[in-house]
């Protein structure tokens, strides 16, 4: 008897954290996934997203102003968190992905220094050494920003 019950309140509490891993946002996950050991294994939910949900409609926004503001001789540099977006969705141009200062962004520069105008796109808080490069502002919606060159 006492080992059916274990197994009941093992399968329960098992059961509990399987839904709450797979259906819970990244901005509001269970409890016993915050905690700073557990996220050393694996992410906080299974929502979890380079780019946040709340945030998925300016990234398209920006996508589509892109879209529509990039001339013909023209590169995107995307930052991680936004590079599938734009290959996904940024037409005819060339694009390449960093994801920090000595993660591709001095790579992803060399390589746009052969076109006229060089965009891009990230969020604000990977955006310093943008700004520190010469890079001007030219669209911002939420953390999304695009910049040019």
């Amino acid at each position: 008897m006492y080992r059916k019950r274990v197994i009941l309140v093992f399968v329960v509490l098992v059961s509990i954290l399987s839904f709450s891993f797979m259906v819970l946002p990244s901005e509001r996950p269970f409890l016993y996934f915050t905690g700073t050991v557990t996220q050393i294994c694996f992410p906080t939910t299974m929502q979890w997203n380079l780019l946040p949900l709340s945030e998925c409609d300016d990234a398209v926004l920006a996508i589509v102003w892109l879209n529509w503001n990039m001339p013909l001789n023209s590169c995107l540099i995307g930052h991680e968190n936004l590079f599938g977006w734009a290959e996904l969705n940024v037409h005819f141009r060339p694009i390449y992905q960093y994801g920090g200062f000595y993660t591709g962004l001095l790579r992803a520069l060399e390589m746009a220094s052969l076109y006229n105008t060089t965009f891009v796109i990230t969020q604000w808080n990977y955006d310093f050494f943008i700004r520190t490069a010469g890079f001007n502002p030219v669209f911002r919606l939420g953390s999304i920003e695009v910049f040019k060159k």
